[in-house]
């Protein structure tokens, strides 16, 4: 129709669904596009979107200072605009670099001082479950865990989040040795195998990662092998070494068991 601002969007929601299918050839050419269009129009709403999709292909090809400076931009201009996502976004970015430079240990206060002030809200306890894990606080992981637990994972509403927040019950589950909830976190994941799990400013991975360490969890080998080699090929692909490393690791994990 020649409606530029709207072709815009068009390509921005077009650029999270191919990260889906793991397509980041057709993600980057999608990137292109938008960065030409936003250099004509000059709008600061479609920087600010730019900057997060940029921010975020920075990190997952392992460059953190880049991904740090295009954060720092959305931080900026979206401040400048009065953008009331912009500290949630820019916190997510922030914690996804911190997630992957082994950082976490600097900002679990402030994710607990987050959750105290938003008890109700579950993406505050998932990400501060997550966070204990990874820094092997079991025992605190696991009494946020089981808030979810006796509700079966169903208090995460089915959105964008959806598969990320799952993604993170299960990489839990499988430190944790829950072979309770195992199951249920499997079934929930499977129909998604094949998909990467992708938020416009942060991802998850491949979802067969975490399937695979639940399979593991569940002495069901040459399923978690299928899913764990078909994760790591999605993560090769997409050249992104951090899950490159995670997915080998978890490979090991299941030479061990």
């Amino acid at each position: 129709s020649g409606d530029v601002p709207g072709r815009f969007q068009a390509v921005y929601h077009r650029a999270q669904a191919v990260v889906e299918t793991g397509d980041l050839g057709a993600f980057d050419a999608c990137l292109t596009e938008l960065e030409t269009i936003v250099e004509r129009s000059g709008l600061p709403f479609q920087w600010w979107q730019v900057f997060m999709f940029r921010s975020w292909r920075h990190l997952l090809a392992g460059r953190a200072g880049d991904a740090e400076a295009d954060s720092n931009a959305l931080l900026d201009i979206g401040t400048r605009m009065g953008h009331p996502l912009t500290g949630a976004v820019f916190g997510a970015e922030f914690l996804h670099r911190c997630e992957q430079q082994g950082r976490l240990a600097d900002i679990v206060e402030f994710a607990a001082q987050a959750l105290a002030e938003n008890p109700t809200l579950p993406a505050f306890r998932i990400t501060l479950m997550n966070i204990y894990c990874e820094l092997g606080r079991y025992d605190d992981c696991a009494a946020l865990f089981d808030i979810s637990y006796a509700n079966r994972f169903t208090d995460f509403p089915f959105s964008i989040n959806w598969m990320q927040a799952i993604s993170q019950y299960a990489d839990c589950a499988a430190d944790l040795g829950r072979r309770d909830a195992a199951p249920r976190l499997y079934e929930l994941l499977l129909p998604y195998a094949s998909r990467f799990a992708f938020i416009a400013c942060m991802d998850y991975g491949a979802v067969a990662r975490p399937l695979g360490r639940l399979a593991t969890l569940l002495g069901r080998f040459d399923d978690a092998e299928t899913h764990l080699r078909a994760a790591l090929a999605m993560h090769e692909r997409m050249q992104a070494p951090y899950w490159i490393a995670r997915t080998q690791l978890d490979l090991a994990e299941l030479c061990l068991a």
